[in-house]
């Protein structure tokens, strides 16, 4: 729940591109209009929809404050394979990158996750790292599942000063400790709720996602807000926690809600009543004469209409503290429970969601015809590709696997786009033989047009 503040160092990250070079192998192949007319619905997109789940996880100090902390979370991850993790009360702890450290104690397990070095938040992503970021209070990231289909995540850990809901519990906002009298007055309560950094938080993640809704992106927001939900302190739940008859809307997340973001939980399951889905405080307490149960882990989207909610439920145990005792819950909502001890003093949140993938256009190369003769011009037309400079296009002899690190695999011929969508390379080659010309993203091997076979010289 604590924040401190830490000082970000991000390491350059060089790519590296390794040349492709020529084979003499000859490959045994079927016919190449077979292959052309087989291959050319490869990496088309209809508007279907594509899923992806997001675990909000925040791991108190790095699960340094339970013992065997740390591997409980690794195992807590592993277990259940999200898409994304946002994490937070990352440490790195002894100069140490937490992100590098974690991932690899997945790849232990088996399981593959990138990530790049936070500060008190994080995000983990099964899907290589386009852009990275970090700015206020918050950590983001830019990847994509399905191609040119962009998802934002962002990591939120808000200011835990003015923790402005102990008040009408009877302890003091600043200093935690107990008061002569619960404080119910909600201009007392909001002008101590509005003196912490958080309204200044949210507007700061406001302007910093503007961009990624003009550019049509997917966006999630998981975190720790230190602040309850202007939709669970309603007038249906006045008389319940410790609330006091206090009805209050709450800055954080009322103000994402007016800025067209919504509550994945809240949007699953509207009735607060039934369906409280408290995040805190799973073991720790710091109103231990209070029933402090509440919900501050989200899980938001933006809805731009392509996004809705499959599912969502807490993970963790199904006791919460209440005045300083485990309770049991006796609520309506779906609990995963932990698949060892819990390492932590929140409760996650899981949700999935269903995405329509957005129309674009699907990157394609072309020949003007499927036979050359020797030492004639091969003009390849690309279109729709990729912007990134090291995005390349190479042509291979039929039969090898682009990407094997061995001389035989090794392309004939190759160029870089540039950087350039659209556009020809020109090539010629010296021996005869069947070939393909494909199309890579990237500096690497991923494939992101279908293949075109030709033969040379025969």
């Amino acid at each position: 729940m604590k924040k401190i503040l830490f000082i970000s160092i991000l390491s350059a990250i060089v790519l590296s591109f390794t040349s492709c070079r020529s084979s003499d192998s000859e490959p045994d192949s079927s016919s190449l209009a077979d292959k052309n007319n087989n291959l050319s619905g490869v990496g088309k997109l209809n508007n279907t929809e594509y899923s992806f789940s997001v675990f909000q996880f925040n791991i108190w100090q790095e699960g340094t404050k339970v013992s065997g902390g740390y591997e409980a979370v690794v195992n807590e991850i592993a277990a259940r394979e999200p898409d994304f993790v946002t994490l937070s009360e990352i440490r790195n702890y002894n100069n140490t990158s937490f992100d590098q450290r974690i991932v690899a104690s997945l790849k232990a397990k088996g399981k593959t996750y990138y990530a790049l070095k936070g500060n008190d938040n994080g995000v983990l992503s099964k899907y290589p790292i386009k852009e990275y970021s970090e700015f206020s209070a918050y950590h983001r990231l830019l990847t994509e599942i399905v191609p040119g289909n962009e998802i934002a995540v962002y990591s939120g850990h808000l200011d835990y000063t003015n923790y402005a809901v102990n008040y009408p519990r009877g302890y003091d906002p600043v200093t935690f400790n107990e008061l002569p009298a619960p404080v119910t007055d909600p201009v007392k309560i909001s002008q101590s709720n509005n003196s912490s950094n958080r309204p200044k938080e949210i507007q700061e993640f406001l302007a910093r996602v503007k961009e990624d809704i003009a550019k049509g992106r997917t966006i999630v927001l998981g975190g720790d807000f230190n602040e309850a939900s202007h939709l669970d302190w309603t007038e249906a739940v006045k008389n319940l926690y410790d609330h006091r008859g206090v009805v209050m809307n709450w800055n954080s997340t009322l103000t994402l809600s007016k800025n067209g973001f919504k509550d994945s939980y809240r949007v699953m399951y509207p009735n607060e009543v039934e369906y409280p889905g408290f995040t805190w405080p799973a073991q720790a307490s710091w109103a231990p004469k209070a029933d402090e149960r509440d919900r501050i882990d989200y899980i938001f989207y933006y809805d731009d209409g392509t996004i809705r909610v499959k599912d969502s439920y807490i993970v963790g145990p199904k006791k919460t503290v209440v005045k300083n005792t485990p309770q049991l819950e006796t609520s309506k909502d779906k609990f995963s429970e932990p698949v060892g001890i819990w390492p932590t003093d929140h409760k996650g949140v899981w949700t999935t969601f269903a995405v329509k993938t957005k129309n674009i256009s699907t990157p394609a190369i072309s020949l003007n015809k499927t036979a050359y003769a020797l030492n004639e011009n091969i003009n390849i037309v690309y279109s729709n590709g990729s912007a990134d400079p090291k995005a390349w296009i190479g042509i291979y002899r039929d039969g090898i696997i682009p990407g094997q690190n061995t001389a035989v695999n090794y392309s004939t011929k190759w160029e870089y786009t540039n950087g350039q969508i659209n556009g020809s390379l020109n090539f010629k080659l010296n021996n005869s033989g069947k070939y393909f010309a494909a199309y890579f993203k990237d500096g690497g091997y991923t494939e992101i047009a279908p293949r075109v076979y030709f033969t040379y010289g025969n």
